[in-house]
């Protein structure tokens, strides 16, 4: 192997396929990228028990081969190379020499005589879509997931389209996000798919370092989902069972639907938080006579906290009273609201609390009462 190409796209390259490789004792290819040149294209590879990333550069060949280098090791030898600048990427018997005019750095070839796993073959494309819509969609919801993966169903993203939009889930029983999208995409076959989210967050950093503005193809294959374009290659597997039906929580019509400021808010829970420790607890009293919410949090041995924030009745069908909530539970949704004002929609005390975004109500945030 002996070739010249772009020092930024192959560090960029290796960075994004070190994110896939990991630690495993019994498949060493699991935390190598796999090299391989052929005609006038590098494509860098790495694979892992979830999802397999491909990229081709182009470059000026000189040799073709392949071979086999740590990812870690690589990862960190080629990220600190000056970027404005093309390089010299040769084998060299069991070593893979990399140089520029003013560096150069030597690393031991990992002698795995298997040949890297086949990416899966696509079935049918679903889906184009902009990697920024996408992204930003996915990261819109991904924060709620669960953090444990004994139901691995909610330790994921929801992906499906309805009718002519998209929507992407994700939940972790005690709070929802809901992302809803109407525009800006082809939607080529319809479909549902559960994404664990490990896989999400390695997809998203990956596609994060690409042309936000460039298209990407999403299409099926027999075990996952596939991510492409003319440059990158990634697939994921799914998890096969079904998401909570969710659609059940939200109510035909609300009770109550009351706005106020976003900032008011944050700032009378971030002040409840410097009094609760273990539960984050908050409660919120409305008092929709005088147009005033009531935001209290009190701890034993700690003292209590009070703070009123001024809210504008939109609806109010029914009288409410106190409801209780985790408080950085809250706070994570308000953090997704770009929004000024806020609009919290109610049924009844001790019921969900629907959070949206006065001017843009694609976005939907639940949040479950606490029972305290």
């Amino acid at each position: 192997m002996k070739i010249k190409c772009s020092t930024a796209e192959f560090v960029k390259a290796i960075n994004q396929a070190s994110k896939i490789a990991i630690k495993n004792n019994i498949n060493p290819i699991f935390e190598c990228v796999y090299l391989e040149v052929e005609d006038s294209y590098l494509t860098v590879r790495a694979t892992n028990l979830e999802i397999v990333y491909e990229k081709s550069l182009l470059v000026v060949s000189e040799i073709k081969g392949s071979l086999y280098v740590k990812a870690d090791i690589l990862n960190r030898l080629v990220s600190n190379l000056e970027k404005n600048s093309s390089i010299e990427i040769e084998k060299k018997d069991n070593i893979l020499c990399i140089k520029n005019e003013k560096e150069e750095v030597e690393i031991d070839i990992f002698d795995i005589e298997e040949s890297f796993p086949k990416s899966p073959i696509k079935n049918k494309d679903i889906l184009n879509i902009k990697i920024k819509n996408f992204t930003d969609s996915v990261k819109s919801v991904s924060f709620a997931s669960s953090k444990s993966e004994i139901k691995p169903e909610i330790a994921s993203v929801y992906f499906y389209n309805k009718e002519d939009s998209l929507y992407f889930v994700s939940t972790d029983s005690y709070r929802l996000a809901e992302k809803r999208l109407n525009n800006d995409f082809t939607l080529l076959k319809d479909f549902n798919y559960i994404i664990p989210i490990k896989n999400i967050t390695s997809i998203l950093q990956i596609l994060d370092n690409e042309n936000e503005q460039q298209d990407i193809i999403l299409s099926e294959y027999e075990d996952g989902i596939i991510f492409e374009n003319d440059s990158i290659f990634i697939s994921s597997r799914i998890i096969e069972g079904n998401f909570p039906d969710y659609k059940q929580l939200f109510p035909k019509e609300f009770e109550n639907i009351i706005e106020l400021d976003k900032t008011d808010l944050i700032k009378s829970l971030n002040l409840n938080n410097l009094i609760t420790t273990q539960y984050h607890f908050t409660k919120v009293k409305f008092d929709l006579e005088n147009g005033k919410i009531y935001v209290t949090a009190a701890e034993k041995s700690r003292g209590n906290v009070k703070s009123s924030i001024d809210l504008t009745i939109k609806e109010s069908k029914k009288e409410m009273d106190v409801t209780s909530y985790n408080t950085g539970y809250f706070l994570e949704g308000l953090n997704k609201i770009s929004a000024n004002k806020l609009l919290l929609h109610y049924t009844l005390e001790n019921k969900p609390v629907f959070i949206k975004n006065n001017n843009d109500l694609s976005f939907t945030y639940l949040l479950m009462p606490l029972n305290r």
